[in-house]
């Protein structure tokens, strides 16, 4: 099982076999069938929610990896913010390629701080 999150206080989020677990420090248990692609895009809900609007305009804006760094980007305006490191594990799936193409896109941006929510 890979573990997604886990809480200091004994909450966890798994994610294997194409299910995600969410387990309580007090044992309450729930599954949910979910591809890897599913998964992805549960991060980026979850990204777009909490980081990924553009400080700009306030819309909603593309998330970028970089190795395990994340990022959130703007192609209206062509800005990026970072959001964090290794908060989402899709980053694991991606190639090195992926990575290089994405941080060529970033140099051409103009980097911006936070996220208007």
């Amino acid at each position: 099982m890979s573990t997604v999150y886990q809480h200091p206080d004994g909450h966890s989020v798994d994610f294997t076999d194409n299910t995600l677990t969410v387990q309580s420090s007090e044992g309450a248990c729930v599954a949910i069938p979910m591809g890897v692609g599913g998964l992805r895009e549960l991060a980026n809900d979850f990204a777009e929610s909490e980081n990924g609007n553009c400080p700009e305009c306030g819309h909603a804006g593309q998330i970028l990896n970089v190795g395990r760094e994340h990022y959130g980007v703007c192609h209206e305006h062509k800005v990026f913010w970072h959001i964090g490191s290794n908060l989402f594990s899709g980053w694991q799936d991606e190639k090195p390629t992926e990575w290089y193409e994405n941080k060529a896109l970033l140099s051409t941006y103009r980097h911006v701080e936070g996220s208007k929510k």
